[in-house]
């Protein structure tokens, strides 16, 4: 082997040696990290219809000022949700307007959570609790047959200031005078209740949400493996058909993010960095 070949070799083994040690150092320098990545399901209960689900994935910080294995505070990532299918509404008797339902474009967008400790175990609601949720919901009116010039599509939230996830009020309508207003409210873990007609009358619908840990155990749910389920409510008021029927749903959404247990490191670059080892083991005897 020329000399100039040997030097050659000697600096690929020498580069290579770097990669594996950049590689090392970076994944010990992330594992006492508080940012976890997250399984996401965000879901819908309108009315008495059945539960609408989506999935998405994201990254969050836990506990960024401090707070041990008691989940304090809750820094959020964007989650992308995408499209639904279609949900029907099969009971004419619970709503007489609406035909069915599906949601376009949805994400979560960041946002931070505070006092969820306190938050979790008293009635009193959180000091943080924005996170909008973007997309829109695509309503079909069952008196209108469900046409594509009278369906009402409805922003799941406006500008960052009103919406699922924040408060305030958002109102949509069409030609035909149709108009449903959705009366927003913040996230929340503790219990929330809103109006819902039946054929009876007016009920209570009540949703509750939770932080929890790996066991269940509430002052653990910082850990991986823990997770936390948030509630944000809205009462939805809809008029304005031949007749002049008019009716009351519940609509409540659900944000669950389940934390996902890291493995160690080293059990993730083991095997290739075994197989760069060999490789480069085997190129340097030629």
């Amino acid at each position: 082997m020329t000399p100039g070949r040997a030097a050659r070799r000697r600096h690929a083994a020498i580069g290579f040696a770097s990669v594996i040690g950049a590689l090392v150092v970076g994944a010990a320098s992330g594992a006492g990290a508080t940012v976890m990545d997250v399984v996401a399901t965000l879901t819908v209960e309108y009315g008495t219809t059945a539960p609408l689900y989506m999935s998405g994935v994201g990254v969050v910080t836990v506990n960024p000022s401090g707070g041990g294995d008691r989940l304090i505070s809750l820094q959020v990532g964007p989650i992308y949700f995408g499209d639904s299918d279609s949900v029907l509404f099969t009971d004419p008797n619970v709503n007489a307007l609406v035909k069915s339902y599906d949601l376009r474009g949805v994400s979560a967008q960041s946002g931070f959570f505070f006092d969820l400790s306190h938050a979790a175990t008293s009635p009193a609601k959180l000091t943080q609790n924005t996170l909008p949720i973007s997309g829109i919901a695509r309503i079909c009116l069952l008196f209108s047959g469900c046409l594509s010039t009278t369906t009402v599509e409805v922003d799941l939230s406006q500008n960052g200031t009103r919406g699922i996830g924040i408060g305030g009020t958002i109102t949509a309508g069409n030609t035909t005078g149709f108009r449903v207003s959705f009366h927003h409210a913040p996230w929340q873990l503790a219990p929330a209740t809103l109006d819902q007609s039946t054929v009876g009358g007016i009920i209570t619908a009540m949703a509750t949400g939770y932080a929890r840990g790996p066991l269940s155990n509430t002052s653990t749910a910082a850990k991986a493996g823990g997770s936390i389920q948030l509630i944000a409510p809205t009462q939805v008021f809809t008029e304005g058909v031949p007749g002049g029927y008019s009716d009351t749903q519940a609509l409540f959404t659900r944000l669950t993010l389940n934390f996902v247990p890291e493995p160690a490191a080293m059990l993730l670059l083991g095997p290739g960095v075994v197989s760069l080892v060999l490789l480069g083991r085997r190129r340097m005897r030629r």
